[in-house]
């Protein structure tokens, strides 16, 4: 049943994967729009209320706490700020060797 509307739709859907956790279902389902109808009816299950989404995304966040977060924030920097260098001189390389080939060529 769509969103604000009184009379019921069909959804070409298929089942995915079942997860039971104590009193709640988990179903993963694949939807399979047939017709253009059918990619409004999935936008109504997605987005028509977005309260649920919200309870969703504040159930899923957690607090890492100062300690743990600072720690985090700090192997997040150290890890990108490496892997950004390493790439930067490897394509250092890498253009040089191609300017040099390039003359080659001529």
């Amino acid at each position: 049943m769509p969103h604000g509307r009184e009379t019921a739709e069909i959804l070409p859907v298929a089942v995915r994967n079942t997860q039971v956790d104590g009193d709640i279902v988990t179903i993963g389902c694949l939807y399979l729009p047939e017709v253009a109808r059918d990619h409004s009816l999935v936008a109504d299950l997605i987005f028509a209320n977005s309260q649920q989404w919200t309870e969703f995304q504040l159930s899923r966040r957690g607090n890492p706490g100062l300690f743990r977060g600072t720690l985090w924030f700090f192997g997040l920097a150290f890890y990108q700020t490496s892997r950004g260098l390493a790439y930067f001189f490897s394509n250092r390389g890498a253009g040089g060797k191609a300017r040099v080939t390039a003359g080659a060529k001529k």
